[in-house]
């Protein structure tokens, strides 16, 4: 029968019951025409008949419904003619039925909440940026949920589709993955079923999309492939092959994609063929097989495929044609480039354009092609790129002028390597030019910058060309020049050789080392520098006998006709030789002379220095002698203010090992409030030290006060940032000292454990920012969660809660820190491991302590004897509850 003869025959059918002769009174022939009209329908709906099933439902609604005296009938229609509206692709209509009549679906809210969320899930799948319907979806399937339903499953996987849309991937992996959850059990019930094919594909891509590519592969190999739809085949296939990119084994992985568009031919949608052919580019490039890779780009760029993939292919297929050297069309590929890309993706295509032109050969065409594309990268806000290509252009033309500007102004956009080979290339056009004190001066200004690597040691390389070039070498050089023959000043022309001696030294030619400064002592008038630099160069090879024998050799020989600073110098020298050599006796002897002789040279300072760290450093420490010697640098003629700030810090670690907590505290006020750190140049890092230890000191203190606490929280206050400033790592330390000292307070001042918890907390969130999990953070979830485990209350049900979020921050520790992929030091993993265990126990869970118990004992075995040994106890504690 067909359809509308169907139509015709359950409309006539309705209307012989609707307009029956009525037996009875008024309300009998109401209710029996309400009864005819919802079970006409019915009957339509099971038909297929959405419209018809749709209109009467909401006739029987209207008129009939209220005087129904079954609600489950009413709320049946009502959701009744919402499905069939959903059916005809009118969601919003369906979710409006669904949300006005919720408060009284009674057994059926589920179900309502089911179809609200199909609601706004087909809503969100037809318009962009539908996150935010995405995310109503997923709240509605998740409570649909709350409550018995025979959609349970159904709701769940569809909630986990609703999150993939959102890429929300750990949430996906928190329904679908849990062994003992409803999908699992569902699949293991029922394998082939639809829920349990499209659950286990999610979870596969949700596995794939957090790195897991293992466990990704092994859910895909829990389904039959001979029993899944073509479809679903296809689907699986391709996260197979994903998996394999993922996990390296890019042959495999190839042969699947390979396999896959060979033998599904026409029948696959078009962008589940875009998707294959995407993984074969990133799989043949892989494998090396760059040309091939380019031809699938070819396949997948073509005007039948989605725009994204289309996208996609142009910029993979440039990326092959720029580093993998794959041959493309020029004005087929930027033909593409200006119909398909545009802002980011446009800039970065045209800059890869500019470095093809650049690579193609040295012709002058190709790189005013190169210009061109590189000033349409920099009007779509790739500066950088695009000056540095435009550098590079006028570089191959031989145009070193305007090189050497465009160099420069690309160095003022840039950072790190890339700013000094940007400046180098700016000194090498110079250099071309002819511009020779430019090179010196850009030299120069490289070198005292603190640069490093290999540019710049081109860079001295060019300078000692520039210097030999022009005859007026610039003395940072100096020791760089091949020929010190050029300089007429005798005193420069040694120090040229010293430095010449020295670069054959490390380049090992130790005899041409000491052949030229022998040669230089014999026929200088300075022939004391020349064999002080010889007993330098026997340090420098670490020939510790020999070199101490030279440096007393030279002092017995020059020391009474050279300058007191001098004499000084290559004392200290002779004292850390001798420290080096292991002979801390004679070291000591040593920098006590010079104290003692030379108390008014730069050198005695650093000499006590040492003195006094050597009483601070021995195994049994005499720390009485190391803080009276480090009070004697602070009062040093020629003492660096640095050194003497540091002597401070150091008496006040002195006075706080010797547990004389009021005078440590004097020393780090003193450091924290000396004048120099009101110079913006000067470093802090002593100041943040001293606040620091100041903390410390109140921590230790056996007489414990809230005004030092507080004293030592003020101080550490000053090092956090001001509103909008970024934060470091020293400022996330300084919070998490402030917190540790409110907690160690907290026992006679419950309110400082808000405080405590409110600074574990910053710490928390801002180190999120970091591209690194700091000790400090692993420090303030523990600490968050001893504040939980500490705070008094007296609602039994509130403690109960704060013991599972403590346990929730310790476990996250305890299984975050010892993660594969995060280097965490094993004390947190320990600590959170020993707090979950009292945790669980407070819980009245000993199951799980006894868990916690055997990973730690696996994770260390040093801990195995002591965590038997607890698991022992909580078993027999176990027992003898469960006893009768």
């Amino acid at each position: 029968m067909d359809m509308s003869a169907m139509s015709d025959r359950i409309y006539m059918l309705f209307w012989i019951f609707f307009f029956a002769s009525p037996l009875g009174g008024a309300d009998a022939v109401q209710a029996r025409r309400g009864n005819a009209l919802y079970h006409g329908a019915q009957r339509c709906f099971q038909e297929g008949q959405w419209e018809l099933a749709a209109n009467w439902l909401k006739e029987y609604h209207e008129k009939f419904s209220p005087g129904d005296d079954d609600p489950d009938r009413r709320s049946t229609a009502i959701r009744l003619r919402a499905q069939a509206l959903f059916q005809l692709g009118k969601y919003r209509e369906c979710f409006n039925v669904l949300k006005n009549a919720e408060g009284a679906a009674g057994l059926q809210a589920a179900q309502y909440r089911f179809w609200m969320a199909e609601c706004r899930y087909r809503e969100a799948e037809a318009v962009t940026g539908s996150e935010a319907l995405y995310r109503v979806a997923a709240e509605l399937y998740a409570k649909s949920r709350e409550t018995k339903s025979d959609r349970l499953v159904d709701a769940l996987v569809s909630e986990a589709v609703a999150h993939a849309r959102l890429e929300d991937w750990p949430r996906v992996m928190e329904l679908l993955r849990p062994e003992d959850g409803p999908f699992l059990k569902h699949v293991a019930e029922i394998p082939d079923s639809t829920l349990a094919v499209q659950g286990r594909l999610i979870l596969s891509e949700a596995q794939l999309r957090q790195g897991l590519s293992e466990d990704a592969l092994k859910t895909l190999q829990t389904m039959d492939n001979d029993k899944l739809p073509e479809m679903d085949l296809w689907r699986g296939k391709l996260l197979e092959a994903r998996a394999c990119l993922e996990d390296g084994s890019h042959e495999k992985g190839l042969n699947i994609v390979e396999e896959l568009l060979r033998t599904a031919g026409n029948r696959m949608p078009v962008r589940h063929e875009a998707e294959a052919l995407l993984q074969q580019v990133h799989l043949r490039k892989m494998v090396g097989k760059y040309s091939e890779a380019l031809e699938t780009c070819r396949r997948l760029w073509q005007e039948n495929m989605p725009a994204s993939y289309r996208r996609r292919a142009v910029l993979m297929a440039l990326e092959l044609a720029v580093r993998d050297h794959a041959v493309v069309d020029h004005a087929e590929i930027s033909s593409l480039v200006d119909s398909l890309l545009t802002g980011e993706a446009y800039a970065a295509a045209k800059c890869a354009l500019g470095d093809l032109c650049l690579g193609k050969d040295l012709r002058n065409d190709n790189n005013e092609q190169a210009r061109v594309h590189f000033v349409d990268a920099m009007e779509q806000g790739f500066s950088r790129a695009g000056r540095m290509g435009i550098a590079w252009s006028f570089w191959q033309d031989g145009k070193f002028a305007e090189s050497r500007v465009n160099f420069s102004q690309a160095a003022e956009l840039e950072a790190g390597g890339v700013h000094l080979r940007s400046r180098f290339k700016e000194m090498e056009s110079a250099f071309r030019m002819g511009d020779h004190q430019a090179v010196l001066t850009l030299g120069n200004g490289m070198v005292t910058n603190g640069q490093s690597g290999q540019f710049l040691s081109r860079a001295k390389f060019m300078m000692l060309q520039s210097a030999a070039i022009t005859g007026a070498p610039d003395e940072r050089v100096m020791g760089l020049i091949n020929d010190p023959a050029e300089f007429n000043d005798p005193a420069l022309a040694m120090k040229a050789q010293i430095f010449l001696a020295r670069a054959q030294s490390a380049n090992g030619n130790n005899a041409g080392a000491f052949a030229r400064l022998q040669a230089q002592a014999a026929n200088s008038g300075d022939d004391a520098l020349a064999q002080w630099e010889i007993a330098r160069l026997l340090a420098r090879k670490n020939e510790w006998d020999k070199a101490i024998a030279s440096y007393e050799a030279w002092l017995v020989k020059y020391a009474e006709t050279q300058s007191v600073e001098r004499v000084a110098k290559l004392t200290f020298d002779l004292g850390w030789l001798h420290h080096l050599d292991g002979n801390m006796e004679k070291a000591l002897g040593v920098f006590t002379n010079i104290v003692v002789r030379y108390p008014e040279s730069s050198q005695a300072p650093m000499a006590q220095m040492w003195v006094a760290d050597h009483f601070f450093n021995q195994p049994r420490r005499q720390l009485v002698k190391a803080e009276e010697a480090y009070q004697k640098v602070q009062s040093m003629k020629n003492c660096r203010p640095q050194l003497r700030l540091r002597a401070t810090l150091m008496a006040g670690r002195s006075a706080l090992e010797r547990r004389n907590f009021d005078s440590a505290r004097d020393y780090f006020l003193k450091v924290i409030n000396a004048p120099e750190f009101k110079e913006a140049e000067f470093p802090r890092q002593l100041q943040i030290e001293a606040a620091f230890a100041l903390s410390d000191g109140a921590i230790a203190a056996t007489a414990r006060s809230a005004e030092k606490f507080d004293e030592a929280i003020q101080n550490l206050e000053a090092l956090t940032p001001a509103d909008g400033e970024a934060v470091s790592l020293i400022v996330l330390q300084a919070w998490g000292r402030i917190a540790d000292s409110h907690l160690q307070m907290a026992a006679e001042d419950f309110g400082r454990y808000r405080k405590a918890m409110g600074y574990y907390r910053r710490v928390y969130d801002a180190s999120g920012s970091l591209n690194f999990d700091p000790p400090v953070r692993w420090r303030a979830m523990l600490g968050m969660a001893h504040v939980l485990k500490s705070m008094r209350e007296d609602d039994g049900q509130k403690r109960r809660a704060n013991l599972i979020e403590a346990l929730g921050w310790t476990k996250k520790v305890f299984e975050n820190a010892g993660g594969a992929h995060v280097l965490a030091d094993s004390f947190w993993i320990r600590q959170s491991g020993l707090m979950s265990v009292d945790l669980q126990l407070m819980l009245g869970d000993p199951a799980a302590a006894v868990t916690t118990c055997r990973a730690l004992a696996a994770k260390y075995i040093s801990m195995k004897p002591a965590m038997d040994k607890r698991v022992s106890g909580i078993l027999r504690m176990q027992k003898g509850v469960d006893a009768p």
